[in-house]
């Protein structure tokens, strides 16, 4: 019981300065708007959906396979930062021939490690089982900080 509530505790502990850490990146204004061609949700492990940014690739021809650039942002694992790779996806879609794909995945404490890896597994089985959409020869995987640790 006392070790329950020493849990507890310091879960409440954690989501607290989260939460205020959270609060202030977003009252800062830091996180840009992004604008992705679609949003995609793709099923994950749980039950959950995981939320991807795609952004087309300017060669992108319908009916044809892809190549394709999986990204996992950078968020110290807590910050709610998925937008803030939105320049790099554009300018990887616009001067290359690869698609990018943008990935949200799951931020701590609410989702306790290896929760964000369990998405990032989900996500690249996901690609790999959509070969009408994706060429699956031709996957790439980027991440910055957190999300490079995941890639």
């Amino acid at each position: 019981m006392l070790l329950a509530l020493k849990n507890l505790f310091r879960y409440l502990r954690l989501k607290a300065l989260v939460s205020f850490a959270r609060l202030h990146v977003w009252w800062s204004g830091m996180m840009p708007k992004a604008s992705p061609d679609s949003i995609l949700q793709i099923p994950s492990r749980t039950g959950r959906s995981i939320k991807g940014h795609l952004y087309k690739s300017t060669s992108f021809t319908p009916g044809i396979p892809s190549p394709l650039l999986i990204n996992f942002h950078g968020s110290g694992f807590v910050f709610p930062l998925h937008s803030s790779d939105d320049l790099f996806c554009r300018k990887v879609s616009t001067s290359t021939p690869y698609s990018v794909l943008d990935i949200q995945y799951s931020l701590a404490p609410e989702y306790p490690w290896p929760a964000c890896h369990n998405d990032a597994e989900d996500v690249v089985n996901w690609v790999l089982g959509q070969p009408d959409t994706y060429s699956t020869s031709q996957i790439a995987i980027s991440g910055f900080s957190a999300g490079a640790n995941m890639a």
